[in-house]
């Protein structure tokens, strides 16, 4: 009889332990709550802290965490259930995050987050009211206000229309030498020739400026070459300069349009006499 007693009894008490987790258990309705985007700035002291406090037992579950956070908590249960959350940034790989808590308790309970700076007073404080039986989901963005984009490495090549110092140089040292020498060579022809125009002085110049055009594209492309080599294999954060190949390019093709116009009239004929 007194062994029936102590069963009956031991299981009495552990329905009342488990009263409140079948009443939880039951409750199916989720509200969500998406609050005001929490700004940081130093991640190394700054936090997101969320301090919860009701009057039953309150379970929390993390349902989502993005990565490049970290969420840890505790909680104490007494006359009152007081708890607490904080989120912490630990991999800056982005600008903004979603921390998602669900939470649900057999009495109503009050929600307050903040973001926490060391002995700094709370601040951007939020409050959510979680009423009883009802799992609400709160949603927490937060936000790296001094993220900047990483300067990626093996980014693809960037292709510019601009002209590096050196290719500048060819054409200001280039031009210049081969107009010099056809000058010089003007003189030295019309000593040599019974006929000189200045028409002759002309061809001479357009043939001078075809030698100094392809001797520049030469170059250029040479070290476009060059560029692309230390891009590809030896990841340099180096710019194709492709605008200024393609005006080199340009350049030659137009003057060797001339040339070759000019031999097929003959008007290279006086300058390419034999003496």
């Amino acid at each position: 009889m007194r062994r029936g007693f102590i069963i009956l009894a031991s299981f009495l008490m552990l329905l009342v332990a488990i009263t409140p987790l079948i009443h939880l258990s039951v409750s199916s309705e989720i509200v969500t709550v998406r609050l005001q985007p929490i700004t940081l700035f130093d991640v190394n002291r700054e936090y997101v802290y969320a301090e919860y406090i009701g009057s039953a037992d309150i379970i929390l579950a993390v349902v989502r965490s993005d990565p490049g956070i970290l969420v840890e908590g505790g909680k104490q249960v007494g006359d009152t259930a007081v708890g607490y959350v904080k989120v912490y940034i630990v991999n800056i790989t982005s600008k903004s995050y979603l921390c998602t808590l669900a939470m649900v308790s057999s009495q109503p309970f009050t929600v307050n987050i903040s973001l926490r700076s060391g002995d700094i007073p709370s601040s951007q404080p939020q409050s959510v009211s979680v009423p009883a039986n009802i799992t609400t989901q709160i949603e927490i963005p937060i936000v790296h206000g001094s993220y900047q984009q990483p300067v990626q490495f093996t980014s693809a090549i960037g292709y510019f229309p601009a002209f590096p110092l050196w290719s500048i140089l060819a054409y200001a040292a280039l031009i210049p030498m081969f107009l010099i020498t056809a000058y010089l060579d003007k003189g030295s022809l019309k000593s040599l020739r019974k006929r000189w125009s200045a028409f002759d002085t002309f061809a001479l110049t357009v043939r001078y400026l075809f030698y100094s055009s392809l001797v520049i594209f030469i170059l250029v492309t040479f070290g476009l070459v060059f560029e692309f080599v230390m891009v590809r294999f030896y990841s340099w954060v180096i710019q194709l300069h492709v605008g200024d190949w393609l005006l080199s390019c340009a350049l030659l093709s137009l003057l060797g349009l001339m040339y070759g116009i000019g031999k097929w009239r003959g008007i290279f004929d006086n300058i390419d006499e034999e003496d």
